[in-house]
């Protein structure tokens, strides 16, 4: 969930969150904000504040592209997140999302 869903005050760029959860599940293949021994609440607080380790494994060996786009996509700030337009733009460089 998007750190805004938190806060009870959120628009259409939870969406963009929600893909990029899914995104980085699939390259990390376990949640991004869960550990094994995590509460509700430390989880809540990764989500807010939004830090992903991208030294731990598989990230060394991920593309600065794919981790730039999860960085935009996963930005705690939902007015500095990717827009849809972005993340497609990211996704598919040659073609015109606008």
């Amino acid at each position: 969930m998007a750190p805004e869903v938190l806060r009870r005050n959120y628009g259409q760029e939870v969406d963009v969150w929600s893909a990029g959860v899914i995104l980085l599940h699939f390259v990390m293949w376990c949640s991004p904000f869960l550990g094994s021994t995590e509460t509700e609440e430390r989880i809540a607080h990764a989500i807010v504040k939004g830090t992903i380790d991208f030294n731990r494994s598989p990230w060394p060996r991920v593309s600065d592209e794919a981790k730039d786009l999860v960085k935009g996509m996963l930005d705690a700030n939902p007015y500095n997140r990717f827009t849809v337009e972005e993340v497609l733009g990211a996704l598919f460089p040659c073609i015109d999302a606008g």
